[in-house]
């Protein structure tokens, strides 16, 4: 993928008013629950994130799985074995094990999926759903989500607005630093989620 423009969808609330134009891509990454989306859910991803939260065994999972020809990147899930093991056996041609030592808790496995993408050799990387949390944001209140209508941030992990923003900042800021010559854009500005908002 040396050269090659990327395109990261995560799931943040971005993603839902983002307009995806394929054509604009040489490849396009996604993780977890991407299926699930309407919008979403009929493009064909070039690689596609397994966390441990996808239920592999669910029919619109493996429905996805049969129709397209996207790469499974499988994290160690290591305390779903019998997961792992439907995977590949499953989709052999398709599942890679896939696990990064970049292990931010709080910015999501699409920020896992940029980095991939930067190794992998774009030159171009676009990412929108990576956004964060708005500034009234309460850990027990469901926020939107771009593939699961609404849902808990990070529901295991104790967090607040300031810590959140902290990570997604300290997030970019390191991409762009270890790959300077990339050009790195964030394209959910627009939407108050996302950790470098540019509205009012």
């Amino acid at each position: 993928m040396k050269n090659s423009k990327i395109l990261v969808v995560g799931g943040g609330p971005s993603s839902v008013d983002f307009t995806l134009r394929v054509e604009d891509y040489d490849y396009i990454f996604s993780c977890n629950h991407f299926f699930k989306s309407e919008k979403y859910k009929d493009v064909n991803l070039d690689v596609l994130f397994i966390g441990n939260e996808v239920d592999t065994f669910s029919s619109s999972f493996l429905e996805y799985c049969k129709k397209s020809s996207t790469y499974l990147a499988v994290e160690d899930l290591e305390w779903r074995p019998t997961h792992r093991r439907n995977l590949f056996n499953n989709f052999p041609e398709k599942a890679f094990l896939c696990s990064s030592r970049y292990q931010s808790k709080l910015t999501g496995a699409a920020s896992k999926m940029c980095i991939l993408a930067l190794e992998l050799g774009a030159t171009k990387l676009d990412f929108i759903g990576i956004d964060g949390v708005p500034p009234n944001f309460n850990e027990k209140e469901l926020i939107p989500h771009g593939f699961q209508n609404k849902k808990l941030f990070r529901r295991t992990k104790k967090s607040s607005y300031s810590k959140v923003i902290e990570h997604y900042k300290h997030f970019e800021a390191y991409i762009k630093d270890v790959y300077p010559d990339c050009d790195i854009n964030n394209l959910g500005k627009f939407c108050k989620y996302n950790y470098a908002y540019e509205g009012n």
